[in-house]
This record gives structure tokens, sequence and C-alpha cells, in this order.
């Protein structure tokens, strides 16, 4: 196979805490230097992410009118040389093997998007031992969707002409963009998704309580955006309502949280990450229905 030239995409929003991890496991590629690039777009941060940065060999731009993952990776798009995009998050660190190995399944022309692997970094919390737990983002989970396979934004390679076909993400969706884009690819062209277990990133899960319930409720909200769009079985909004009331009743029926304080440290943070990851998916759902980004 012919080297490809590849775009490498990082969006980030204030991430003064990984991104140099990020950019230093990108530049150090098992890749010739000369065939691929790194674009870096800045989300609005307020933080020392723009100084970081200007140290790093990178294309930096910027996506100042909204604030979003996926207008974001837009921008990065727009700008691509690539005839490959690969997309990694900015909480992430790449193998020194993950272009090679990604791009590698292009070899085969049905292929128009590869996931690749997502491994968590160790935790140091109980939280981030929660989401290990939970296989956060992990791709075997969304490769088995049953509506159609796709691969997570934060370790998927496509095709620049796939999107010239089927467009760019949906730039105002704050979860479920990468899903809605692979569905595109399958629905609206011939190509094919593909898995590449060698092509590795390790992703640094949320440490606090708060981030998790964020997290959740975004995602909440990316799910319920994919059941409108694709009229995917849903619970409506008075439903969603209901179930949350009747969470709240049964909690202080069953004194839930009396019970909790009565379990071991291990079971007592599982119940309670448990209780706040249902929540957030459920409030995030409710806020898409009631119109709240």
């Amino acid at each position: 196979m012919t080297k490809l030239f590849v775009s490498v995409i990082v969006p980030v929003y204030n991430g003064e805490k990984h991104i140099a991890e990020c950019l230093d496991s990108l530049v150090a590629q098992d890749y010739d230097p000369k065939d691929y690039e790194i674009l870096v777009i800045d989300n609005r941060s307020t933080d020392r992410t723009p100084e970081i940065l200007r140290r790093y060999p990178v294309k930096k731009l910027e996506q100042r009118q909204i604030q979003s993952s996926y207008a974001a990776r837009n921008t990065g798009i727009q700008a691509a040389l690539g005839t490959i995009l690969a997309f990694i998050d900015a909480d992430c660190k790449a193998d020194s093997a993950w272009l090679k190995n990604g791009i590698a399944l292009f070899a085969d022309a049905t292929i128009g998007a590869v996931a690749g692997a997502i491994q968590p970094q160790a935790a140091t919390n109980p939280v981030q031992s929660y989401l290990i737990q939970r296989n956060l983002l992990s791709q075997k989970h969304t490769i088995q969707h049953p509506f159609l396979p796709y691969a997570q934004t934060a370790n998927a390679f496509y095709r620049k002409v796939v999107l010239d076909k089927i467009g760019l993400f949906e730039s105002a969706w704050i979860s479920g963009g990468d899903a809605d884009l692979a569905w595109r690819m399958q629905l609206q062209t011939q190509y094919k998704l593909a898995v590449a277990e060698d092509a590795i990133v390790v992703h640094q899960h949320c440490s606090t309580a708060t981030g998790l319930f964020r997290l959740f409720m975004k995602y909440g909200h990316g799910a319920a955006s994919l059941q409108q769009k694709y009229h995917l079985q849903q619970p409506a909004m008075k439903q969603n309502i209901r179930e949350i009331w009747y969470f709240f009743k049964y909690l202080l029926k069953n004194a839930a949280f009396s019970y909790i304080q009565v379990m071991s440290d291990v079971q007592k943070y599982k119940a309670r990450y448990e209780l706040i990851a249902y929540l957030g998916i459920k409030l995030g759902k409710l806020r898409f229905f009631l119109g709240c980004s």
C-alpha cells in the first residue's frame, strides 16, 4: 500500500492537565514525520492550553464560535491536508504504533473508517476505578451497537473522501456525534467500519463525582439526539420525568442512602456512582427534550 498522508485532529478545551502528554505521544509516532500532520483546535480554552501548544510542532487552530468538540473537529477537518483523518482526544496518549497500525486496514478499499482500541489509564481514585469496571469508552460496546456499529472519536480513523461524501460532524451536538458520523457513512455509502485492536490509545478518565455526573448527563443528551434523528425507540419526555420522580421516591422509601452507609467501601462507591450515572443520563435526556444544550 502506498504510504498515506495522515492528518491527526485533536480538539481541546482547558486541557492543560493532559495535552502535553497527548502531544508528546503524537510527535513520537513510529511513522515518518513527513507523512503526517498534527492539528490542535483550541475550543475557547481559558487555562494554559495555548501556552503549552506553542511548545510543539503542530498546526494550532481555533474554534471560538461554537463550544463543542465536534465543531472543533470540523475546523480541523476543513484545514486537513491528509487523505486519512485520525481522531484522538486531548486526554489520551497514543501508543507509538498507533498511526501505523490504525491506517494499515485502509489497504482494503472497502474500509472507510477504523476504530482503534481505547484502554484506561490505571486508576488513582474510586471514580476512575468505577469507570474502568464499567468499561467506559470500550470500543467493544460501540461496535456491537444494536442499530449499527460505530467508532468513538477518542480513537477513530476516516478516509477524507468519506466526509467529502457525507458531510461533517453535527457541530451543535455535545455527544453522540461519533455514532452519527459512522452511521451516515454506513447508510449513505458502501464503505465499511473495521476494528484495529493494535491501534491503541490510553485514556485518562475523570476523577470526581461531579465530573462523573457531567459526563453521563452529556451521554444522555447524546443518546436522545441519536434516538430522535434515527427514530430509535425512546421514552417520551413525560416518561423521563416520571422515571426520575419514581427513582427519588424509591430512594426515600427504601432509605437507599442509609443502606449505602453499611456497605463495604467498594460496594458503597459503586452504588453511589451507579446512582450518579443513572441520574446523569436521565437528566441529560430531559435537558435534550427541554431544548437545553
